[in-house]
């Protein structure tokens, strides 16, 4: 059942983020996942999301940073 709703998720812990992913896809989101945080810009450039999911802690730039970066957009 494709609820319409694309969700995508930001999580450097690979382990995680697969599971986010799956469990939120078997629940009939589309979703995607991304690992490094750094190509979520550019990501957000190319497709239109209805809501992210961040990691607070992360290699390079904090959740809290990325969200201020995709909102000043």
């Amino acid at each position: 059942m494709d609820k319409g709703i694309k969700i995508l998720v930001v999580d450097d812990d690979k382990d995680y983020n697969k599971y986010l992913t799956k469990f939120l896809t078997d629940e009939g989101y589309v979703t995607r996942g991304i690992t490094k945080p750094l190509d979520t810009l550019p990501v957000l450039e190319q497709e239109k999301y209805h809501i992210v999911i961040l990691d607070l802690k992360m290699p390079h730039i904090s959740g809290m940073e990325l969200l201020k970066e995709i909102k000043s957009r």
